[in-house]
């Protein structure tokens, strides 16, 4: 799923569903309405909440995607909607090429809440074809890098919130939310690895909130 907001004071919805509806309103319907859900049958309509993305990105608009639904829709797209069609999903390579401001979620329960799974699906896009067991790459070219898979998962997330000023990394003045991981996701010379990372600890306002066995007892106890 797939779900625009207007960044400002009449904050609008638009929410790209797999089915369910008819078809796509314009933009104008949707910031006047306050919440539509788009759909139709298939997937084709995430294609326009897209489209539209970028063409009203002069109107504040900020994109919210579940990037681990990868692995659950790449199997099908091509054959549901054909290849060109199935190109229309999912991209957020041209999303960000756009200078549109992209968020990522999960989805759950639908999706894993697991941030650090989809960041490993934004950057690889792989997936196992059910019929064949081999690993594919869902339209390679969509590919973000692990630097904005993150951003998407945090400064952007605080900015799509109105919370730039004090969440969305780490810096003075802002919330000491963090996590600690066994590996640095940004340095892996194996970005499968990237799901393979463990959290060793993490922490809400500065207070540890967890701490795994592996994590050294010396480290911001």
């Amino acid at each position: 799923m797939i779900k625009a907001l207007l960044r400002g004071a009449a904050v609008a919805l638009l929410a790209a569903h797999c089915a369910g509806f008819a078809a796509a309103p314009s933009f104008n319907q949707v910031a006047g309405s306050g919440i539509i859900n788009v759909g139709g049958t298939g997937f084709a309509e995430e294609s326009s909440a897209i489209s539209m993305a970028i063409a009203t990105w002069t109107l504040g608009l900020v994109v919210s995607a579940q990037p681990y639904q990868i692995l659950d829709d790449a199997p099908y797209l091509g054959r549901a909607l054909g290849e060109r069609m199935a190109n229309t999903s999912y991209r957020f390579g041209a999303l960000v090429k756009a200078g549109v401001p992209l968020i990522f979620g999960s989805d759950w329960p639908v999706a894993r809440a697991v941030p650090l799974l989809g960041i490993h699906a934004a950057v690889t896009r792989n997936y196992q074809d059910p019929a064949t067991g081999e690993q594919r790459t869902f339209f390679p070219e969509e590919r973000l890098t692990v630097d904005e898979a993150l951003l998407a998962y945090t400064s952007t997330a605080a900015f799509a919130e109105f919370k730039e000023g004090n969440k969305g990394q780490v810096a003075p003045g802002h919330l000491a939310d963090f996590v600690i991981l066994d590996r640095d996701i940004t340095a892996l010379a194996d970005e499968d690895e990237i799901a393979e990372t463990a959290v060793l600890a993490t922490y809400i306002d500065g207070v540890r909130m967890y701490a795994s066995a592996a994590m050294p007892a010396t480290v911001l106890a």
